[in-house]
């Protein structure tokens, strides 16, 4: 093999050991971006569910009285009525005070919570981190969604404090949210407050939550119903 050619390979390797480590280079600032982007996101809806509970905790302190009810919204005969359990006096302030010394439910791992490849990132032709803008908004329900228990809170002239919660998913205790909470990976699965065990458990010794679930025992026993709930968790 003469210089020249000996030269040639040369530069030729060099060219791919070159076009090579600019493409691994690449690759890794783009998953740097996406590790960046996870954890970014994790911090952005957690400080959003810390600023819609307080909110609503805020807003809590306009209560006249609250309102264990099942709602209408149901699809077709599934569930029996119950009479709804009112709240008041004692109780309500006790009510009140369990919901104020509550915590948002912790979010999943950032790596759950957004999961790796689905970040809005790519590299563009100079091989550059670049945003992929997006207009889609989902609004579609998720399925087979109905709403039927709620614990409600009302101000004087009878509105609803918002949110209103359902009292058993929305509720939850801390030591179910330590072992649940990388599962619930999407809002609408996530419950809206945690309470210390110990407040969770005077929650469910109310006698307006004890009552509320024993009308709703006498409702579903005839086991008519397509829904009925297990009563032994609640």
């Amino acid at each position: 093999m003469n210089c020249r050619s000996i030269i040639s390979s040369a530069l030729c390797s060099l060219f791919l050991v070159t076009a090579c480590t600019s493409v691994e280079e690449q690759q890794a600032r783009l998953e740097q971006a996406r590790a960046a982007y996870r954890e970014q996101q994790l911090a952005a809806r957690t400080a959003e569910a810390q600023q819609k509970l307080a909110a609503w905790q805020t807003a809590l302190d306009a209560t006249a009285y609250a309102e264990f009810h099942r709602t209408e919204e149901t699809l077709g005969d599934v569930v029996p009525p119950v009479k709804a359990v009112k709240v008041t006096g004692k109780e309500l302030k006790e009510l009140l005070d369990i919901m104020r010394r509550g915590h948002p439910v912790p979010l999943p791992d950032a790596d759950i919570l957004t999961c790796p490849g689905s970040e809005p990132l790519q590299l563009n032709e100079d091989g550059e981190v670049e945003y992929i803008p997006s207009d889609i908004v989902d609004m579609m329900p998720p399925k087979n969604f109905f709403a039927i228990d709620m614990l409600c809170f009302y101000d004087e002239k009878g509105n609803v404090i918002k949110p209103g919660i359902t009292p058993f998913g929305d509720i939850v205790s801390s030591s179910e949210a330590a072992q649940e909470r990388n599962s619930w990976t999407t809002d609408d699965s996530r419950p809206f407050i945690m309470l210390q065990d110990a407040d969770f458990q005077r929650y469910r010794s109310l006698p307006s939550y004890r009552l509320f679930v024993q009308r709703m025992k006498k409702a579903h026993a005839t086991g008519e119903w397509d829904l009925t709930p297990d009563f032994s968790k609640l």
